[in-house]
């Protein structure tokens, strides 16, 4: 009793010390041998973690929005009207003025033109120093000469003011004398000009200026201009809804 005791006792006191024990006895428990070693504890020490703050601004500009294209939506037809000329070589006076009225379905870029041009003052045949006719079968006369045209033109620049065009046509050339009946020609066309387009809120105005040339196809036996070809020129203000 005395030597477990003695034991337990030993044990108490190592365990008082908070350090590490060994025990030893004897054979016999009449001594007790304890060793006690110290007990380290190892901290580990950890560098703390930076953590920065940062304030961002952002600004945010107001973005105006796109404004919208002024020649994406003008208007399918075009009317206009205008003034030019006649060029025939074959006529007494070779140069006439001709009024003109315009008609155009507009495609972008493509335009389908309806043109009527009023030549008046034609005087054709020559005639001799007392005044009668020359040309064989009496082809002298006076009247007026209308130009019906109906063709198509392509556009340049369909974004622009300007549009630099071309186009080509097929003709009806209806001539009314003075005196005796009307007589017709057909005749083909190649046109060039330059269209300005200035847009509205409702439609565009337009203006331009363009030369034709007129290659004469076939016509009546009656028909007494002599001119296989010939030019017509001049400009037309207009308004496109």
């Amino acid at each position: 009793m005395g030597k477990a005791f003695l034991a337990a006792a030993a044990i108490v006191l190592a365990g008082a010390s908070a350090r590490a024990v060994e025990i030893y006895p004897s054979d016999d428990w009449s001594t007790v041998t304890y060793v006690s070693t110290p007990v380290y504890h190892v901290y580990q020490t950890v560098d703390p973690v930076v953590t920065y703050d940062y304030h961002v601004d952002v600004r945010v500009d107001d973005v105006a929005p796109l404004e919208p294209d002024p020649f994406d939506d003008l208007g399918l037809v075009e009317v206009g009207a205008g003034y030019g000329g006649f060029y025939m070589p074959s006529l007494r006076e070779s140069l006439l003025q001709a009024p003109r009225a315009h008609l155009a379905l507009i495609l972008d870029p493509v335009s389908v033109n309806l043109d009527v041009s009023v030549a008046t003052g034609l005087e054709w045949g020559e005639l001799d120093a007392n005044g009668a006719c020359v040309a064989e079968g009496d082809r002298c006369g006076t009247g007026e000469l209308i130009q019906t045209s109906l063709g198509f033109a392509w556009r340049w620049n369909r974004h622009g003011h300007l549009h630099p065009t071309a186009g080509a046509g097929l003709e009806l050339a209806s001539l009314d004398p003075d005196s005796g009946d009307s007589t017709f020609g057909f005749t083909a066309a190649a046109v060039a000009g330059l269209i300005f387009e200035y847009p509205l809120p409702f439609g565009a105005l337009e203006a331009g200026l363009d030369i034709t040339g007129h290659v004469m196809l076939v016509a009546q036996d009656a028909y007494p201009l002599e001119d296989s070809f010939f030019l017509t020129f001049g400009g037309y203000a207009g308004y496109r809804f």
